[in-house]
């Protein structure tokens, strides 16, 4: 079952509301707690699992420290509260799924440090406790860390796919081209030689009508063999496209939603905004337009940092359709025009008679297009 959209997008911001929510409530039925201090506090502890993702270990030191204060202004509560125990599993899995690098080998310290605040809360040293509170804590964070190992895996191998994807288009493309440089050697060819033929034929016209006729021969010759070889590589082109069409029809921007989707799936968090008058495109530009997202968000898989969140942005105006790609990864993607995938998108572009700018942007890296709907428009 698939979430909607809106859900998937504010995913984050609905568990830590219903954190929120589920904490203050069961803390306002609890008797023995200050209210006016405890309930504010883990209504803050439950909102400090908002920049998780983005921030995870800020997010895991937070979230700890407001339930500690809860605890200390509603003594006993702990023991007694299922929400409490809930969100401090979810932290330490939260902190596991998350966290990468650096904050990853401090969230290990950060699990210990909680680890020895179980037991020292409990009271009691011996070795099973001590146990136990390694399995109750590192369980949690044990699984996050797995989700995490996983989700890295399946993103890399959808980012593999693309590349691999890419390269066999790039083979095609190739191959397409010197197939239409042997097409075009062969027509030059039979029009040169046909040319020759005419001009000795007409010299000889009423003078040696057998010349004559040797001349059009040699040319009908010529142009028969040469329109068959024609034929020749305009089917292999053909049966190529027509192969590629049935596999997969031409997209457009109505699939857009549909490739956010396909790229969320393989780990990259993707925002959509699609704003302005959506007045139908000409297909050739509106095939661009998509390509030039599904190219843009494919650098971001490949070359952004595994906490990169991309942002495509979608603007129908008057007499132009403007378009922006922008990541907040760290990113070691190539400088503007060096990479092939940025070679694409800016002759997909220029072929369109638009513009196109593309560098690092505000921490991350940045793709913005503009392709105006007639030629000579931008």
């Amino acid at each position: 079952m698939k979430l909607p959209p809106a859900v998937r997008r504010h995913g984050d911001l609905l568990v830590a509301v219903a954190f929120a929510v589920a904490y203050a409530g069961e803390l306002l039925a609890y008797d023995d707690a200050d209210h006016a201090i405890a309930v504010p506090l883990a209504v803050g502890a439950g909102l400090a699992l908002v920049p998780r993702r983005r921030a995870p270990l800020a997010s895991f030191v937070l979230v700890t420290i407001l339930d500690v204060a809860v605890v200390h202004w509603a003594p006993g509560f702990d023991g007694n509260s299922v929400v409490f125990v809930a969100l401090f599993l979810f932290n330490l899995f939260s902190l596991g799924a998350n966290a990468h690098g650096v904050e990853a080998w401090l969230g290990v310290l950060g699990v210990l440090g909680v680890t020895v605040g179980f037991v020292v809360g409990d009271g009691a040293h011996n070795v099973s406790d001590v146990f136990f509170a390694l399995v109750f804590c590192g369980t949690p964070w044990g699984l996050g860390v797995a989700v995490r190992v996983r989700r890295d895996r399946e993103r890399e191998l959808g980012a593999r796919n693309l590349a691999l994807q890419e390269e066999n288009a790039r083979a095609i493309a190739s191959e397409r081209v010197r197939i239409a440089r042997e097409l075009h050697d062969t027509v030059s060819h039979a029009i040169a030689v046909t040319v020759l033929q005419a001009r000795g034929g007409a010299k000889m016209v009423g003078r040696d009508d057998e010349a004559v006729r040797r001349a059009l021969a040699a040319i009908e010759q010529t142009n028969t063999s040469a329109l068959a070889d024609m034929r020749r590589l305009l089917g292999l082109l053909r049966s190529a496209e027509e192969d590629g069409a049935r596999a997969e029809p031409q997209p457009s921007l109505e699939q857009l939603d549909q490739l956010v989707e396909e790229v969320r799936s393989s780990g990259l968090p993707v925002e959509l905004d699609v704003s302005g008058d959506p007045l139908p495109v000409p297909p050739g530009l509106d095939l661009s337009a998509y390509r030039i997202v599904q190219e843009a968000l494919t650098n971001v898989l490949k070359h952004a940092g595994p906490q990169a969140r991309a942002r495509v942005e979608l603007v129908y105006g008057a007499d132009c359709l403007a378009l922006a790609i922008t990541n907040s990864g760290s990113t070691t993607a190539p400088g503007p025009g060096t990479g092939h995938g940025l070679v694409g998108i800016r002759e997909r572009v220029s072929v369109a008679g638009g513009s196109v700018e593309a560098g690092p942007a505000e921490g991350g890296y940045a793709v913005r297009a503009r392709l105006p709907y007639l030629l000579g428009t931008s």
